[in-house]
């Protein structure tokens, strides 16, 4: 056999085992990503949609809770949420294919393609207004908005009433998002285009894309299997959100779609099916700081390690919100979509990256161990164990069993807080003094933090409770061998 077959054989192999190597990798993200989804379904934090694909094939989908509570409507994968910031990114995409087309400059003032505009606006570049660094106020802000609100009929007429503010700061000073940019921005493709915003949307980006359950609303018409947001009062019961919120398409706002669609979009963009790879790169690139949150052209852009760069848009109001990312590099795409209390899309989705994209992230071992984590991050780890009881009765945390202590003194042990560790299963012996798990909880974290004496009382301790254990006892064998 020649060294040529050989080598190739050995690439071969070689290759093969990196594959292995990703596929238990992507298991394992997985894994917790199910762990994280699950105990926010159990805790009741969570109702709506969660999906994670490769290359548009989805990996993972999760749903959970009601669509309408009033019709007691599941949560689907088909169900119809106003995609909030997601709309951004569609009005974004509208503009770089002009761009694309030669029929628009981003550093050209909108004076060239809306001349009517008041001086102050005239000299704001198409790239301001994509990236939020323009000034202008944003509309929902504005006093005469909520006023002269069912007066609004078309852009032109939300344009009139932005243009009429003045400018919140001096272009390109800070970065602040404001929905009237993408107002203006809409304009621009009406302009240009020849054609209303949402007819383009259909013709350029949707039909292409495949998208066929993707629409426009105005907050006067019924969409069908709509998700209603809902927030929760003292009592904890349902409060369903204002149904005008997010009333006009015109370009930052009122596009419904689902799940199942966003991957076709996200899909067919990565493809180069809707705009050159040039003008993608272009959209993807943050012009601040991707590690503070920087904004690109219609996507924030975030990284992680320092080289896997996530594009990802968001947005919501009160029960309702929604979360997209994507990874160029690697494909990966997540969607979660939520109507239950704010921002709980921003939230789950930002946790699924870090699971995707991080080797660190954990994940509380069960709904008990979350809880307890999340009062530590608010009140101090110290002031938890010394205010255990009275917190978790407040809080609602549940702890009818020894192994939900038992899990979180596990992933305490996993971080290396030995020291906290013992606190908790400490408190898990006070609880349940006379269950053998127990005792492996402090026999194991004494024996891991070089307290060779304590394991040993623990492991005999478990040995009084369940004699002829095989762990206590092979435990006492192995500590004793290394003293």
């Amino acid at each position: 056999m020649s060294k040529k077959v050989l080598v190739l054989g050995f690439l071969l192999l070689l290759n093969m085992s990196m594959h292995a190597q990703q596929k238990i990798n992507e298991t394992d993200r997985l894994i917790k990503i199910q762990r994280l989804l699950r105990i926010y379904d159990v805790l009741k934090l969570f109702s709506g949609v969660a999906v994670v694909a490769k290359d548009g094939v989805p990996l993972y989908k999760y749903t959970a809770g009601i669509t309408n509570l009033d019709y007691r409507v599941p949560n689907s994968l088909t169900a119809q949420y106003n995609l909030f910031g997601i709309s951004e990114s569609f009005t974004a995409l509208a503009v770089m294919q002009l761009v694309q087309q030669g029929k628009a400059n981003l550093n050209a003032p909108l004076a060239n393609y809306l001349p009517t505009l008041p001086v102050e606006l005239k000299n704001i570049t198409l790239k301001q207004l994509l990236a939020h660094s323009s000034g202008i106020k944003d509309y929902y802000k504005i006093p005469n908005y909520v006023a002269n609100f069912l007066n609004i009929t078309k852009i032109s007429d939300l344009v009139e009433l932005i243009a009429n503010e003045p400018l919140q700061f001096a272009p390109d000073a800070l970065v602040q998002r404001s929905s009237s940019n993408y107002v203006l921005l809409a304009a621009v493709v009406e302009k240009l285009s020849g054609k209303p915003y949402t007819k383009y949307l259909q013709d350029h980006i949707f039909a292409p894309a495949g998208m066929k359950n993707i629409a426009s609303y105005y907050w006067y018409e019924i969409v069908f299997n709509k998700a209603v947001g809902y927030t929760f009062d003292e009592n904890n019961q349902p409060i369903s959100n204002a149904a005008f919120w997010g009333a006009y398409p015109f370009g930052a706002d009122g596009i419904f779609g689902n799940a199942e669609e966003i991957l076709l979009y996200v899909k067919a963009l990565n493809d180069g099916k809707l705009l050159n790879k040039e003008q993608t790169e272009t959209m993807f690139t943050a012009l601040t700081d991707p590690q503070a949150g920087g904004y690109g052209l219609g996507w924030k852009v975030k990284r992680y390690n320092d080289s896997t760069k996530v594009v990802y848009q968001n947005g919501g109001v009160q029960g309702l919100s929604v979360f997209l990312s994507h990874a160029p590099k690697s494909k990966y795409t997540v969607v979660v979509f939520s109507n239950y209390n704010p921002n709980t899309a921003q939230q789950i989705g930002s946790m699924i990256d870090q699971a995707l994209y991080t080797d660190d992230f954990q994940v509380p071992a069960n709904a008990v161990a979350f809880q307890l984590d999340k009062l530590a991050q608010d009140f101090g780890f110290d002031y938890v164990i010394a205010n255990f009881d009275e917190l978790t009765r407040k809080n609602g945390v549940k702890i009818d069993a020894p192994w939900l202590l038992h899990g979180y003194g596990r992933d305490l042990m996993q971080r290396n807080e030995f020291a906290k560790a013992m606190d908790i299963f400490k408190i898990n012996a006070r609880k349940f003094p006379n269950d053998p798990v127990i005792y492996d909880g402090l026999g194991e974290c004494a024996f891991k933090s070089n307290q060779p004496e304590l394991a040993i009382r623990y492991f005999e301790d478990k040995l009084r409770i369940k004699p002829g254990d095989s762990y206590a006892t092979t435990m006492l064998r192995v500590i004793k061998e290394r003293r």
